[in-house]
């Protein structure tokens, strides 16, 4: 299981949730993507 995990997050992902997915579990972390993705994109327009 262990290296299941190891191998997404080497393969780019940046995130893991197990089944069944909690709505607790699930929309803080939507939160913080699109907050990331806010972020990273506000940084590149500042290049």
């Amino acid at each position: 299981m262990d290296e299941d995990i190891e191998a997404r997050f080497s393969a780019g992902g940046n995130d893991y949730l197990t089944k069944p997915v909690s709505k607790h579990d699930l929309l803080p972390r939507v939160a913080n993507h699109l907050r990331l993705s806010g972020i990273i994109k506000k940084f590149r327009a500042d290049q």
